[in-house]
C-alpha cells in the first residue's frame, strides 16, 4: 500500500501503524489535517473507530494513554476530576468522554488510560510531575512502550524529556510547587500543592526537539511515516532516554533545549 495515499478508513490508517501486540502507546495527535483529508474523499473518518481499533491492535496485554493534560492548575484555577478539559488534542477529550478510559489523578500531567496497567497508572499519586511514581517513569521503564504522534512533532508533545532532564537535575530548570482547590473523583474538594521541573524564568530557555528527531532518525531509533496525508512518528521511550540521558550527562543540551 503506497503510504502517500490518502486512505479513508480507520483501519487502513492503523494497518500502516508501525506497532503490535502488547505495545504500550502513549498517542499525541491533531487529527484535524487527517480528518480534512479523509472528508475530501468523501468521507467522515471515525475516531471513536479508531479509538477501537487500536485497542485491538495492542490487545489484552497492551495499554493506551492519551495525555489530558491541563495548565491551569499552576494559575491556582480548581482542577475537577470529572470537568476540567484536556488541552492536548480532541482524541484525549474524546478518550475522557469514554466509559472504556479512566483518567489519573494528576491535575497537571493527566492521562486517559485503558488496558492491562490501568488500574496500576490509576493509583498513582505522587505529587510530582515527571521524576517518582509517575506515568512518565513507567513509560521509561515499562517493556515494549512507545510514542505515537500523528501530525505533532516531538517539540510540541514530547513531555517526557522532562522526565530525563529532572532524573538528571539539568542546571535549567528547578522544582516549583503550585497549589489549587482540587476536586477528586468523588468529588471531594480540598487545597492541594504538586510539584513540576520547570525552566528559570530569567534567562531564556526554549524547548526544541529538532536535533533529538535528527538523531532518532539517523540512529533508526524513530519511525517516520506519511499515512493519508499526515506525518506519524513512532519511537521508544527506552530509547529517548538512553540517548537523552546520555548527552545531559555529557553536557549536551543543543538537541533538547535553546539557551541564552
Amino acid at each position: 500500500m503506497n503510504n502517500n495515499n490518502l486512505y479513508i478508513l480507520p483501519q487502513d490508517f492503523v494497518n500502516e501503524l508501525c506497532i503490535e501486540s502488547g505495545d504500550t502507546l502513549l498517542i499525541a495527535s491533531n487529527v484535524e489535517q487527517l480528518a480534512w483529508n479523509c472528508m475530501q474523499s468523501g468521507v467522515v473518518f471515525d475516531f471513536n473507530c479508531l479509538i477501537n481499533l487500536l485497542q485491538e491492535k495492542v490487545g489484552q496485554n497492551g495499554n493506551i494513554l492519551f495525555p489530558t493534560y491541563n495548565w491551569d492548575f499552576c494559575k491556582g484555577i480548581a482542577w475537577d476530576y470529572y470537568k476540567t478539559k484536556s488541552k492536548t488534542g480532541s482524541l484525549s477529550q474524546l478518550a475522557l468522554k469514554r466509559n472504556d478510559f479512566v483518567r489519573t489523578k494528576h491535575p497537571i500531567y493527566s492521562f486517559a488510560v485503558w488496558g492491562k496497567d490501568a488500574d496500576i497508572l490509576y493509583q498513582m499519586n505522587d505529587s510530582n510531575s515527571f521524576a517518582g511514581d509517575t506515568p512518565f517513569h513507567y513509560l521509561c521503564h515499562k517493556e515494549k512502550s512507545k510514542m505515537l504522534t500523528i501530525d505533532v512533532n516531538l517539540t510540541n508533545c514530547f513531555t517526557f524529556v522532562h522526565y530525563v532532564e529532572e532524573v538528571d537535575n539539568v542546571p535549567y530548570r528547578f522544582l516549583k510547587n503550585f497549589t489549587a482547590p482540587y476536586i477528586d473523583e468523588n468529588h471531594n474538594e480540598s487545597t492541594r500543592t504538586y510539584s513540576m521541573y520547570v525552566r528559570y524564568l530569567n534567562r531564556t530557555v526554549i524547548t526544541d526537539f529538532t536535533g533529538l528527531e535528527k538523531n532518532l532518525l539517523e540512529q533508526g531509533k524513530m519511525i517516520l511515516q506519511n499515512i493519508a496525508g499526515v506525518i506519524v512518528r513512532t519511537l521508544r521511550f527506552d530509547d529517548v532516554f538512553e540517548m537523552v540521558d546520555k548527552d545531559i550527562r555529557n553536557g549536551i543540551y543543543h538537541n533538547i533545549v535553546r539557551l541564552d
